[in-house]
């Protein structure tokens, strides 16, 4: 297995002071961030969720404003309740 030097990146993740973490790799170092999307999902060094909250409620915001022709035609309710729960909450949760 290879390591992607250019791909990696490190977290630290801790509830005190932030420290900086130093990797070296074939005597590169490895980029140090604050936060990291890792599947998905919004990862911060300070544990937190309120950001990733933040950012998949926008997601949802977004996919609604592109749905919105198809919910507000004359479609049957259940329906309606239906593709809201398949296009929007998919993403939001």
């Amino acid at each position: 297995m290879r390591i992607n030097i250019k791909k990696t990146k490190v977290l630290k993740i801790s509830k005190g002071k932030e420290t900086i973490v130093r990797i070296n790799i074939r005597g590169k170092e490895i980029e140090q961030v604050k936060e990291f999307c890792y599947q998905g999902s919004m990862i911060t060094t300070d544990v937190k969720c309120h950001r990733e909250i933040k950012r998949r409620i926008t997601i949802g915001k977004e996919v609604f404003s592109k749905r919105r022709e198809l919910l507000r035609g004359k479609v049957n309710r259940t329906l309606k309740i239906w593709m809201i729960k398949t296009l929007i909450w998919s993403v939001v949760l």
